[in-house]
């Protein structure tokens, strides 16, 4: 079978999607006769794409850099075109992709189409007619479409009709081969640590903020990723920073995370029950990164999270709530048998959220639905 993942976006770079995108054409390949990975033309050859997250580009992992521009002029329309040269050249067995413009595009190609639905472009505010009809007609005429979690196929089947060939399949992450690997010495043993991005409102770092403040001044937190402006021009903020109870590390390679994760005894996933994204759409990376680095973690009590998580893995704390997930980040540090248990008890979990378990299932289903597409 040959697959033709289609990412109008630039590789490699800092987000989450990217790191998804690569790791799971990474984990497909191996389940293929040939992965052909359609990205814009940027200023990385093939293989350093790659190496950028810590990986070989395989062998039967082909990249084709796709046209973007005409002149000064970026458009997807441009993507969309020169997109469509290539896949008549190469003529693959089956067509994927996560981002809807393409998405639609590609419903005119004779193979048969995968979406990959993250979110629901009808319920974002900025939302417009155009959003609305290009996603009922992907969700109903897609040969295929993959949710990320139980709660966006739910509330996507509340909006559109959607095709038959549906699948649940989360999100993933590289993942340490014994528990044992562990029994490494933190370098603060009161740090525990948040992973990913503060720009966004949804994942609650105002919330931690909070309750960094509310914590014995011993207990140290430290942001991994960049600290976005409206953080690091607030006084607290800055009082936290110089007081030492706060450090801003800064970004780290998706391939430096890992090992960071590892070194640590707790990470926080606060995420906030204002947004439906954070509650029931994300299915969220950086849980799964830390449950598979034999990470004990404190996490918001959302649907989004118990998909990954239950209490056998996780200390559950109320969400928007600075004081709950304080006392959530003390009963983890004050209680080394629970925090190991919950530790382990993540990492025997995590087996289900490898990339390769993703790709297996991506590669089951577009089989599934070869089978049924006329040849």
């Amino acid at each position: 079978m040959r697959l033709a993942y289609c990412y109008p976006e630039a590789l490699p770079s800092k987000t989450a999607r990217s790191i998804q995108v690569v790791n799971t054409c990474f984990a497909l390949a191996g389940e293929l006769e040939e992965l052909i990975l359609y990205v814009p033309q940027g200023v990385y050859a093939g293989g350093e794409i790659f190496s950028y997250y810590g990986l070989e580009k395989p062998s039967n992992l082909k990249i084709s850099f796709i046209r973007k521009s005409l002149g000064p002029i970026t458009s997807h329309k441009f993507y969309n075109y020169f997109l469509g040269v290539s896949l008549k050249k190469d003529q693959p067995d089956i067509l994927f992709s996560r981002h809807l413009q393409t998405a639609d595009f590609l419903l005119n190609h004779s193979a048969p189409l995968i979406y990959e639905s993250h979110e629901i472009f009808s319920e974002k505010k900025n939302a417009s007619t155009r959003d609305n009809l290009l996603e009922k007609k992907v969700m109903a005429n897609a040969s295929g479409v993959v949710f990320i979690s139980q709660g966006l196929r739910r509330v996507m089947a509340e909006h559109y009709i959607i095709t038959e060939n549906q699948e649940i399949i989360p999100s993933s992450a590289k993942r340490i081969e014994l528990f044992a690997e562990k029994q490494i010495k933190p370098e603060n043993v009161n740090t525990f640590v948040y992973v990913g991005t503060t720009r966004y409102g949804w994942k609650g770092v105002d919330v931690l903020i909070d309750a960094v403040e509310l914590l014995p001044e011993k207990y140290v937190l430290e942001i991994v990723g960049e600290l976005d402006e409206k953080f690091s021009r607030q006084k607290k903020v800055v009082q936290l920073i110089e007081q030492g109870r706060l450090i801003s590390r800064g970004y780290l390679q998706a391939s430096e995370v890992f090992s960071f994760m590892r070194k640590t005894k707790v990470a926080v996933i606060p995420n906030s029950a204002r947004d439906r994204i954070s509650a029931l759409f994300t299915s969220p990376l950086k849980l799964i990164e830390a449950i598979s680095a034999g990470v004990a973690v404190v996490v918001s009590d959302l649907p989004s999270m118990r998909e990954i998580v239950s209490e056998n893995e996780a200390v559950f704390v109320q969400p928007d709530n600075p004081f709950s997930l304080a006392a959530g980040v003390r009963k983890l540090f004050e209680d080394d048998s629970l925090r190991n248990k919950l530790a382990e008890n993540g990492w025997k979990r995590s087996r289900e959220y490898s990339w390769q378990s993703r790709a297996q299932k991506i590669a089951d289903l577009a089989q599934k639905i070869l089978g049924k597409f006329p040849s």
